[in-house]
């Protein structure tokens, strides 16, 4: 199976994920040299406590704290969301599978 890097993934984040997130961005747009004007802005989270982020996203924002051993960021079981396919590609796969 192919998972391309651009595709979401949702994650369970836990407090210190949540605190992880805030101070990423604070770090960018709360320095003296660049003053920005940009409120911080939650991920959104379902009623179960799922996020939807790109995976590349996950990478960047917490590949620095994650490690064997470290604090939990996020809940270790990670859902993948399985693509939604076009009907022609579902009707080419029935054929294929048929041997037709």
């Amino acid at each position: 199976m192919k998972f391309n890097v651009n595709e979401e993934v949702r994650i369970k984040l836990t407090d210190l994920g949540r605190a992880k997130l805030r101070a990423n961005h604070d770090k960018i747009f709360n320095t003296p040299e660049l003053r920005r004007d940009y409120p911080y802005l939650a991920p959104k989270e379902d009623a179960a406590g799922w996020s939807n982020f790109q995976l590349w996203n996950v990478m960047v924002e917490f590949g620095d704290a994650i490690g064997n051993g470290a604090p939990l960021l996020f809940d270790t079981n990670i859902d993948i969301p399985l693509p939604k396919r076009r009907s022609a590609d579902r009707r080419e796969a029935r054929k294929w599978c048929k041997g037709a």
